[in-house]
């Protein structure tokens, strides 16, 4: 999957690609994913990647190591615990569905 992008009334639908890469202690499953909604503005209201690291607590001492893979919902950032693409895909659009029964959408 590589670059897609549709418009929907709410906004827009992006899934900036997914692919095969080496296993390794960051991709632990070896898949290199992006899937994002991006509100009418362009703004990212939700977000599904394993681009770059995501603290695992706030603050000093947050820590930042370990598997890339998190969620983006509107301005805040959390860990995301992969168990394989079907369930990616599941959790992707049950966050976009209550995101959008939650602005009024659908």
């Amino acid at each position: 999957m590589s670059g897609k992008d549709r418009a929907y009334k709410a906004g827009r639908l992006k899934s900036h690609g997914a692919g095969r890469e080496s296993e390794g202690p960051e991709r632990p499953h070896g898949l290199n994913y992006s899937l994002t909604l991006h509100g009418p503005g362009g703004n990212r209201l939700v977000g599904f990647d394993n681009a770059h690291p995501v603290r695992e607590s706030h603050g000093t001492g947050g820590k930042s190591r370990g598997p890339l893979d998190h969620k983006h919902r509107m301005e805040t950032v959390r860990p995301y615990r992969f168990k394989d693409a079907a369930t990616l895909l599941e959790d992707f659009w049950a966050e976009v569905d209550k995101l959008l029964k939650e602005k009024g959408v659908i």
